[in-house]
């Protein structure tokens, strides 16, 4: 067994879930089943993708911390006649069996309905595969079908499929339900949207990678359309009447550029999980060179507070906490931690404040990462305009906000995961952001906190641990 990770690369993660190369893409099926967390996901071994070759890769964990990559769960084989490719959705368990649900992707068709195969050895494989409802007829004038979401509720099996109408009037999410898991009614458009283009919360043309927090009305999606692509994830907060979502609000999920394909599960302690793709932030010539490309985001705790999508980090991942590397509390315009590991967890708490703070993660080499929060005008600026020099990263800087009741109680506290090349923000459980930056330089880093007026500072960072091991081959057929 190996480390992913390990290797001359110093933009590569040790804390989140990819296998040591290849490309790796939407989070799939998250699920707790026979005393373990089972979290599927899409991968290729080649840098690009060709998406033919799209496979469902498998890891499990005990406790959403230490993660083992077994292999590859859903390949096209003969007991997938005529799969080339499969794409996003999810699983369910029942009679102590679990059903897989995926997007059936094939080069020469328009749709990608979904099909199910079910595994009797807790997702190290799956059997023959069935077709489970057919894709939009023509005068329906859908422009994608894809990613199905299966849960039960009430009594009965409930399953959402991304969609929307290829004029561009509406981004959809279709309804279907069942009794056995094999015949399912349609019950036509639960949520549905008009574009806005441009415009803040833009639902776009097309809803992909629906995921539906039942116990809590609402519904994640990622944003699409034909001529962008993939653009965020929005968190569509409802009311359910008669099988359709009556929609009160909607927000971003995460405000960060480099977030996508939501998915989501239920704790067997009532909790909803949500992971996420992390994008490149990269141009493709680089992820090209580097031979892999992608990654899972850590898990997120989501709920709803006051009427507002409320992000936190998954309790379990102080299970990644290594080294205690420095702490410090007091009064001070200025805090210096020193050096800092390129994987790391802060924890910063401020109070009472309402100045403006600013983190400067010293990257070496003249390379420079920032986060600054805004007491006065409620708002958090992500600055990785100098975080490198190679022109072909991502640059320039995220403005969050203004962003209500922030410093509502003169306090704020802040979670700052850091994996190499991976930045995952959580700001008072009202903002998360999800950023991506690769400094040429490989080092040291140095880390330091400045605000506008003295204010108490309570904080604490740790190593973050190795948390990934592959113990199987990731091949290309079962």
């Amino acid at each position: 067994m190996t480390h992913a990770g390990e290797g001359p690369d110093h933009h590569f993660p040790i804390a989140h879930i990819r296998p040591p190369g290849g490309w790796v893409n939407d989070p799939n099926g998250p699920i707790w089943h026979r005393e373990r967390y089972h979290l599927f996901f899409q991968y290729t071994r080649v840098v690009p993708p060709k998406m033919t070759e799209v496979v469902w890769a498998h890891s499990s964990s005990p406790d959403l911390a230490s993660w083992e990559i077994h292999g590859v769960a859903l390949a096209p084989s003969s007991k997938h006649p005529g799969v080339e490719g499969f794409w996003s959705g999810n699983t369910v368990e029942r009679e102590d069996r679990l059903f897989a649900f995926y997007a059936d992707y094939r080069s020469s068709e328009r749709y990608q309905p979904p099909r199910m195969a079910v595994s009797d050895d807790a997702g190290m494989s799956f059997g023959e595969d069935m077709p489970v409802v057919p894709p939009p007829e023509e005068w329906e004038g859908a422009e994608i079908f894809r990613d199905p979401f299966v849960w039960y509720e009430d009594g009965r099996w409930r399953m959402l499929m991304g969609s929307g109408l290829a004029d561009g009037t509406a981004a959809q999410v279709r309804l279907y339900e069942s009794d056995d898991l094999l015949s399912w009614r349609n019950l036509g458009v639960f949520a549905s949207l008009k574009g806005n283009k441009g415009a803040a919360n833009d639902p776009g043309m097309a809803w992909e990678c629906p995921q539906y927090a039942w116990g809590l009305g609402v519904l994640f999606v990622g944003v699409w359309r034909p001529d962008v692509g993939t653009m965020n994830v929005l968190a569509i907060k409802g009311t359910e009447q008669d099988g359709r979502l009556v929609i009160h609000g909607v927000e971003p999920a995460d405000h960060g550029p480099d977030f996508y394909a939501p998915s989501i599960m239920r704790t067997p302690d009532g909790r909803y999980l949500l992971w996420g793709v992390v994008k490149e932030g990269r141009d493709q010539t680089w992820r090209d060179e580097a031979g892999w490309a992608g990654m899972l985001s850590l898990p997120r705790e989501v709920s709803l507070e006051a009427g507002r999508l409320v992000s936190r980090p998954a309790r379990e991942l102080e299970a990644l906490r290594g080294e205690l590397c420095c702490e410090y509390q007091g009064s001070s315009a200025e805090v210096g931690f020193g050096e800092v590991p390129r994987a790391f967890e802060l924890r910063l708490r401020l109070a009472p404040c309402r100045a403006s703070a600013t983190l400067v993660l010293d990257l070496g080499g003249g390379e420079v990462h920032s986060v600054r929060v805004d007491g006065t005008a409620g708002k958090i600026i992500i600055d990785r305009a100098r975080a490198s020099q190679d022109p072909r990263a991502h640059g320039g800087s995220i403005t969050v906000g203004p962003v209500d009741g922030l410093f509502a109680s003169g306090s704020v506290e802040l979670a700052w995961f850091v994996d190499h090349s991976i930045s995952e923000l959580f700001v008072g459980g009202a903002v998360v952001a999800t950023t991506r930056f690769f400094p040429t330089s490989a080092g040291p880093w140095q880390l330091r906190l400045t605000t506008s007026d003295v204010c108490g500072v309570e904080a604490r960072l740790w190593a973050l641990r190795p948390s990934v091991r592959v113990a199987g081959q990731l091949e290309m057929t079962e």
